[in-house]
């Protein structure tokens, strides 16, 4: 499907002497990173966009298996071209740019190739204590969020208890490990919350609400 967002006003519309735009065709063609498939990335649908200096010019729509789409009567010029894939909840999960695409009349375009990657994603946290009670109550100032991939930590997050949640966005395709510890006033970590393969896929978001328990005589490990 086809949606012409920004038509070029024909040059004869406003000049009589002046003849018609010149104008071309473009074909783009798309892949799932070198040897992925739009199956295999839950993709249904690609969106693509051709962009001129002055924005986006024509759009269109196409299931992810086709592998390809045309612009047609383009006007000559030099454009960007952007894609994004959609999977089966209709989140922009995957995307792909290409800049300096050349446009020319009656000259076959180069081939366009956009490699679609995942996008990142992002978890929101909310924290509260099991008892109901606030942070002041416990003396805590501050919660630290810790973030796992692959056992290594590749987020570590100081907020203030009181706040009660945060985003962590630019995060990318994984499972992760969650640690939240609260810390009181001297140092010491009085409760604490873990969650282990916390599956975050390409372009999500995900909610996560965490129950911050005593530690066992005292202590979190």
């Amino acid at each position: 499907m086809l949606i012409r967002l920004a038509p070029f006003v024909a040059c004869a519309a406003l000049l009589p002497a002046c003849g018609p735009a010149e104008t071309g065709d473009l074909t783009v063609r798309w892949g799932v990173g070198l040897t992925g498939t739009c199956t295999g990335a839950s993709l249904r649908h690609v969106v693509t966009e051709l962009e001129s200096s002055y924005g986006v010019v024509e759009r269109r729509d196409e299931p992810c298996e086709a592998g390809f789409t045309r612009f047609l009567d383009v006007p000559v010029g030099t454009y960007r071209v952007h894609l994004v894939g959609y999977d089966e909840g209709d989140i922009p999960a995957y995307e792909a740019t290409v800049n300096g695409v050349e446009v020319r009349e009656d000259v076959a375009s180069p081939l366009i190739v956009g490699r679609l990657a995942p996008r990142s994603g992002e978890i929101a946290l909310a924290w509260y204590f099991e008892s109901g009670r606030l942070c002041s109550a416990y003396d805590v100032d501050t919660v630290t969020i810790h973030l796992f991939a692959d056992d290594t930590e590749v987020v570590r997050r100081d907020v203030a208890c009181d706040v009660g949640e945060t985003v962590i966005g630019e995060l990318q395709t994984a499972a992760y490990d969650v640690r939240l510890d609260a810390i009181d006033r001297s140092g010491d970590t009085s409760h604490s919350y873990t969650l282990a393969g916390l599956k975050l896929r390409p372009g999500h978001h995900v909610d996560l609400e965490a129950a911050l328990a005593e530690c066992d005589d005292g202590r979190c490990y």
